[in-house]
């Protein structure tokens, strides 16, 4: 086995280092590390400090700390500690109440002039996109029959990578296996030669969806939207 010469002279993340990018990492995205996840975070960041040819975690916390004004390394390490776990339609009988319940009384106000024609949601840590998707075909099908109605999600994380993953709306076929069966024949579309094993949302799904990245503790907030439904499930 050869190792480069930075990989080689790398030390572990001691006690007080960890203290100081769990108190970073905590003051900059709300995000709570507990005293036995040093180990998770160290491996999470080693690629940094390889990436960067730096020896150690003390200087690679001194570089985020005096030689990142723009921040850039910052959300790269931000997009290191964040936990990405997710599938299409979890927890499915949210799903069904928006369907059965919340649904079909926003269009009943609607129709007796009660609301506008309007529906704007809003999946608060959106991951790579699988939430957000479930909701725009969950729309697709409780307001195919409401042709006139204005429908947005609006789709946020503070990870830069999933958001990225979740506007290219292409997913490994492993992914849906959640996906009832008639939505995923209606609104997916088979790869075939090199995306063989993959599956891509068709347009009139993909449309319903802005992807945004958002920080919650960002002083200055960015949105001004009334929301109908708030899906604040994986923060």
């Amino acid at each position: 086995m050869y190792q480069t010469d930075a990989a080689s002279e790398e030390v572990g993340l001691t006690s007080s280092e960890y203290r100081l990018f769990r108190d970073l990492i905590y003051g900059k995205t709300g995000i709570s590390l507990a005293e036995n996840k040093m180990d998770l975070l160290e491996a999470r960041l080693r690629k940094r400090l390889r990436a960067l040819a730096m020896p150690s975690y003390a200087e690679y916390f001194s570089f985020l700390e005096h030689s990142d004004p723009a921040g850039v390394e910052l959300q790269q390490m931000i997009n290191r500690v964040t936990t990405n776990k997710t599938n299409f339609f979890r927890e499915d009988h949210h799903f069904t109440y928006l369907s059965n319940v919340v649904f079909p009384d926003l269009i009943e106000k609607a129709a007796r002039g009660e609301r506008p024609e309007r529906l704007r949601i809003w999946s608060a840590a959106c991951s790579t996109g699988e939430e957000p998707y479930s909701l725009a075909m969950t729309v697709k099908e409780v307001f195919a029959g409401c042709p006139g109605w204005d429908i947005r999600i609006l789709a946020t994380d503070i990870d830069t990578d999933v958001i990225s993953a979740g506007q290219s709306a292409i997913y490994h076929e492993e992914k849906t296996e959640d996906v009832p069966q008639h939505l995923l024949k209606r609104y997916f579309l088979k790869g075939s030669g090199s995306s063989t094993g993959r599956v891509m949302l068709r347009p009139e799904v993909t449309e319903l969806v802005t992807f945004r990245q958002l920080n919650f503790l960002d002083p200055q907030w960015p949105i001004n939207t009334h929301f109908d439904v708030i899906f604040c499930r994986n923060v």
